[in-house]
């Protein structure tokens, strides 16, 4: 067939006796006639007599032009049919002396096994080329040896393949986190240890942090250390990958037996068979004799008769003895060899093609370089692991930042200034400097690793001893002496009992020679105390190693930012991919290494900063300390003073400063950096259900508050407060960026309080922020310390505080303390929950326990308001009451309820229903059974839709569960959360108005039929933020809707909103009318009037 496709086997074709049309027109020569019957479907495998193919025809004959023809069109099969001889066209090609090159290589890519094949002599085509072409011969040994190097990379290809996939590795990597306050050398320590240059003056203070990803490749074993310089990153990752593909390489090793029917290897013949001349000859006669034959290059034609003679006359004059085969069947590589990439062609022979599927081009490349990698020179043997530096900025305004990266996951090393915990003076703050960063690290501490030993581990590094004194011995006495003060804190010495490893005091730590003893000691130390790291040694799997060095190769290439859809590509094209289920657990793993920086990874669609310092770089444009904002204009300096006094980031002014430096493009990820940033908690958007807002609250440099500033709403006679609720952390000091970003996090998801004569903002403060629970409930949160303080009030007549009114509350703040712990690597941190009567702190606070009120129904308690009395009935405002049983607040009967359906609620009533829950969606869903975790990723997934329609999106993903979603229990839910449930009414399709109310339009414009051509009219005029409620009220169901996002994914959004509009027009009947499309763009409030006017004739 054309197609290369043999319908017939070798035994059918070889019966057949007659000359066919094809064969025929080769015979004659005639390449027109050729092509025409190919395309008609001739079979290219169909032998003669004689069991030629007509290719093989084409080779005896000399039609060069013909014969490349066929070759490209005839398939696996084709090419491997033998003729009664049992040769192959390599055989005949040889005898005849046809060196074509390319087509001899066409040939052998496509069946490299006719390389090998013999004949009944037992010889091959190189055998026989040997005595009768020379050239052809040379292209044989040419095409052996290219095929004896592909066979090499496949069998490279297929240890890597296989050892990756079943093999782990268990990373031996250190990651150094130098922190301590400003001035106290930290950069001029990093330096000492990279062996760099320090110079006069020191090298300045560090703006945020500088990251060091993989600088130093070192040997745990003998501490050999060796600084990776450019591309020596992917040089060490390949042969970190080699050496774990030659880890088992003894016990797979063993020879793999050839299948039975493979062709083995052979010896070269010296001789021919004398056989072969008389067998090809009669091959020639078999020939039509009067079919012309290809002009040689003397111009004088040649017909088959003088060819035939021709043959004779050569074979007359050769005498080739005999020669048995001695090949050897029991080669242990007889698998087909590989072709290259360029030259795959349609039909390739099945495991040839899958082969070329498994491993694209570039991988191929990738796994040739790891598998070629020197391993044994330069040091090579001796590096085990990488070293990763962090150098942290002091300045207070950075902790924030610094708490995104810490973990449990490092050494650290404190740098201290010994001089001035020394100046009676200063004293005092350098103390507490240190207790501070001690106690900070401390709540990393994890002690289920390294069999019971602290980690993290801990270095000290007592700096400026020089100041504190010009004598060694002294300045060790004074260093012990400043040691020995931490220790008289009885918190601080267990701290630096379990985690403290050794300390170090150094002079002149600016000074960049004379004490290279030291910092080989402190390396020494720092290799001793890295397996106490949280994942020393912990295995992972081989594939995900060749994943990192890849995103290593990618990074390389300027890449900065990766999308979970670019790891999903770049996985399927991994020799060795993952699963997608593993991808996720993949990047968690990255995160906790510390070599990437991984966000969102709660979404559906985390992503990956390749780049460390090019995201730090982003975050210290616009989080960083006065002294770093040098470049600005004087307009940008004064917007800076603003935004330090307030905490409000406006976003053109955000924009201005990541504009500064074209060179990082911070502008063109802008939305990227943004998710980052919230993700993290530095700064945070605040809720609006309306208009979004233009600016971002920066948590860490708002100013701090003093409670008392919403006392005087709180002491107005109709104001109701519930008992307080106090979260009390097991270890005495929080980092206060886990309360800045539990303030983000709220500033995110509640909307600022709403007091007439009041402006919200001024109750966002840091450590403590006002804000509404839904349209009764009020919030303060007050954070002080290891404990956050709830109080919810209202401003009500009604001074009922009903059972349950704080779990669903209760339910969002945990889960949001839960994902910062998590994400800042802090998940272990226990707390215990109790009540108060005050939303203050003070010294003297008396809590009182929940256990204790369920032994005794009334406690006391103290506070700044002196004594009070916890009742059993405050619990149960947080937490279930197990003996309450929850009635609904309306019944069918109740003139609220009269007229809606029992069931659940329909795509279209959702859309309705999703604009009156508004700013009370997070108790609502909650009061729904909604886990927070969904309301949560479906909210953040969709940012960029209007707020309603994310509502819709959220109401549409509870249906799918087991969560009671009908009109009854929505009402409930409304109720309890100060919204009117009549207004449930409102959706039913039976009251609705079914003509728009429009009188400027006369019913022939209403009730016309627009047409496809319409609809990039009507989507100019769609809000596209609101576009998924508008499909909702014209029927499109939420699958169908999604279907189209999938495909227009990456297309402009009124793209594939014209799209849809034209679906909507031609699948509806009978036809939609301007009447259906004006009532769905009033109830997703948008702009009609215009569209009217965009609609009319001109």
């Amino acid at each position: 067939m054309a197609t290369g496709e043999s319908t017939q086997s070798s035994d059918q074709t070889a019966t057949m006796s007659s000359v066919t049309p094809l064969h025929d027109a080769v015979c004659h020569g005639n390449l027109k006639k050729v092509h025409e019957l190919v395309r008609s479907g001739a079979n290219l495998g169909t032998r003669d007599s004689l069991g030629h193919t007509p290719l093989m025809c084409a080779v005896a004959l000399d039609y060069k032009h013909i014969a490349e023809f066929l070759s490209k069109k005839m398939s696996y099969q084709d090419l491997n049919v033998m003729d009664n001889a049992q040769r192959n066209v390599l055989h005949m090609m040889a005898f005849l002396d046809r060196p074509w090159p390319q087509l001899m290589q066409d040939i052998s890519s496509m069946c490299p096994n006719l390389l090998q094949q013999t004949d009944k002599t037992g010889l091959r085509s190189k055998d026989i080329a040997r005595r009768r072409s020379r050239r052809v011969y040379k292209i044989i040994e040419q095409l052996e040896q290219q095929h004896e190097q592909i066979q090499q990379e496949r069998k490279q290809h297929q240890q890597y393949t296989a050892r990756i996939a079943k093999n782990i590795d268990n990373p031996c990597d250190i990651t150094i986190t130098v922190v301590g306050h400003q001035g106290v050398g930290k950069s001029c320590f990093v330096r000492q240890l990279k062996e760099e240059y320090i110079p006069k003056g020191g090298p300045g203070a560090t703006d945020t942090a500088d990251v060091y990803v993989n600088y130093i490749a070192y040997d745990p074993n003998t501490g050999f250390r060796q600084t990776i310089h450019e591309d020596g990153e992917i040089k060490m990752g390949s042969r970190r990958l080699r050496q774990i593909v030659d880890r088992h390489q003894k016990e797979e090793n063993a020879s793999v037996e050839p299948s039975a029917d493979a062709p083995g290897r052979h010896h070269d013949k010296e001789e021919a068979s004398p056989n072969t001349p008389d067998l090809l000859v009669a091959s020639i006669n078999a020939l039509t004799l009067d079919a012309p034959v290809s002009r040689k290059k003397t111009g004088i034609k040649q017909t088959p008769k003088q060819v035939r003679a021709k043959v004779r006359e050569e074979v007359d004059q050769k005498e080739i003895p005999q020669q048995q085969s001695s090949g050897n069947p029991t080669s242990s590589e007889v698998q087909h060899d590989d072709i290259p990439q360029e030259q795959i062609r349609k039909h390739v022979f099945p495991s040839e093609k899958h082969m070329h599927q498994e491993i694209p081009d570039k991988q191929r490349i990738v796994i040739e370089n790891i598998m070629c990698t020197d391993i044994d020179g330069d040091g090579a043997e001796k590096v085990k692991g990488f070293v990763t530096i962090y150098d942290f900025g002091g300045e207070k305004v950075f902790y924030n930042t610094h708490h995104c990266f810490m973990s449990s996951n490092m050494v650290f090393v404190l740098v201290f200034d010994v001089a001035m915990c020394l100046d009676p003076s200063r004293k005092r703050e350098g103390y507490e400097r240190i207790e501070f960063w001690l106690r900070s690290i401390a709540t990393y501490a994890i002690d289920q690793a390294a069999h019971g030993k602290g980690t993290p581990p801990i270095i000290l590094v007592g700096s400026h001893m020089d100041i504190a004194s010009s004598n060694k011995e002294d300045q060790t006495r004074l260093f012990d002496s400043v040691i020995a003060q931490l220790n008289e804190n009885t918190e601080i010495r267990g701290i630096i009992k379990t985690l403290v490893h050794e300390m170090f005091p150094i002079a002149h730590l600016n000074i960049s020679t004379g004490k290279q003893t030291t910092y080989l000691n402190v390396w020494k130390k720092i290799i001793e105390v890295a397996p106490l790291q949280s994942q020393w040694m912990k295995p992972v799997p081989a594939r995900w190693v060749a994943f990192e060095h890849e995103l290593v190769r990618l990074k390389n290439e300027s890449n900065a930012i990766l999308t979970y859809a670019d790891l999903l590509e770049i996985n399927r094209e991994l020799a060795v991919p993952l699963e997608e289920d593993d991808i996720i657990q993949f990047i968690w793993k990255l995160k906790f290494f510390g070599s990437f920086l991984c966000f969102d990874l709660h979404s559906k669609s985390p992503f990956i900063v390749l780049r460390a310092q090019w995201i730090i770089d982003a975050f210290k444009a616009i989080i960083t300390d006065r002294k770093f904002t040098s470049k600005l204009t004087a307009k940008q300096r004064l917007q800076w003073s603003e935004y330090e006094k307030s905490g409000i980031l406006p976003v053109n002014f955000m924009r201005q400063l990541w504009g500064q430096d074209k060179k990082f493009g911070f502008l063109e990820k802008e939305d990227r950096l943004c998710i980052a940033l919230e993700t993290l908690g530095l700064l945070s958007k605040p809720l609006s259900v309306g208009t979004e807002v233009d600016y971002f609250i920066v948590p860490s440099i708002l100013q701090t508050a003093d409670p008392e500033i919403i006392g005087p709403v709180l002491d107005k006679p109709d104001t109701v407060t519930t008992a307080t609720l106090c979260l009390r952390f097991d270890n005495p000091f929080i980092p206060q960026a886990v309360w800045d970003k539990m303030i983000a996090s709220c500033i995110h998801r509640f909307q600022r309080l709403e007091q007439p004569g009041l402006d919200g903002l001024k109750f966002i403060r840091r450590g403590i922020v006002c804000l509404s629970v839904d349209c009764l409930w009020n919030m303060i949160i007050n954070c002080s310390d290891n404990a956050m303080k709830v109080t919810l009030f209202k401003e009500n007549t009604d001074r009922s505080i009903p059972t349950g009114t704080g779990i669903p509350l209760l339910h969002v703040l945990e889960f949001l303390l839960k994902r910062i712990l998590e994400l800042n690597h802090q998940s272990h941190l226990g707390y215990q929950f109790y009540l108060h009567n005050d939303y203050r702190f003070s010294t003297d606070d008396k809590l009182v326990k929940l256990d204790d009120l369920l032994d005794t129904p009334r406690l006391i308690c103290y506070g700044l308001k002196g004594p009070g009395w916890i009742d059993r009935d405050d619990l149960y405002v947080w937490f279930k009451d197990p003996n309450h049983k929850v009635k609904q607040a309306h019944s069918r009967n109740d003139d609220k309820m009269k007229g809606l359906p029992d069931r659940k609620l329909s795509f279209k009533e959702i859309g309705r229903v999703s604009r009156y829950i508004g700013r009370t969606y997070q108790t609502f869903f909650s009061e729904l059974d909604c886990p927070v975790e969904l309301v949560d990723q479906e909210m953040e997934e969709h940012r960029h839709l209007a707020f309603r329609s994310r509502i819709a999106k959220v109401f549409i993903h509870l249906l799918k569960t087991k969560a009671d979603t009908r009109f009854l229990a929505i009402a409930d839910a409304m109720s309890r959360h100060g919204i009117d449930p009549s207004k449930l009414v409102n959706i039913l399709d039976s009251n609705r108005n079914v003509t728009f109310d429009d009188e400027t339009s006369p019913a022939s414009v209403l009730q016309k039929c627009p047409s496809t051509k319409d609809a990039s009219i009507i989507s100019d005029h769609v809000d596209i933020k609101t576009y998924f409620n508008l499909f909702l009220e014209l029927g499109f169901s939420p699958a169908k809707i999604d279907d189209f996002d999938d495909q227009y994914r990456h297309i402009k959004t009124r793209v594939k909103v014209t799209a849809m509009l034209e679906a909507f027009i031609k699948e509806t009947d009978p036809c939609p009318t301007v009447n259906t499309i004006l009532l769905a763009m009033h109830e997703c409030d948008m702009d009609t009037e215009s569209l009217i006017g965009g609609l009319k004739p001109p």
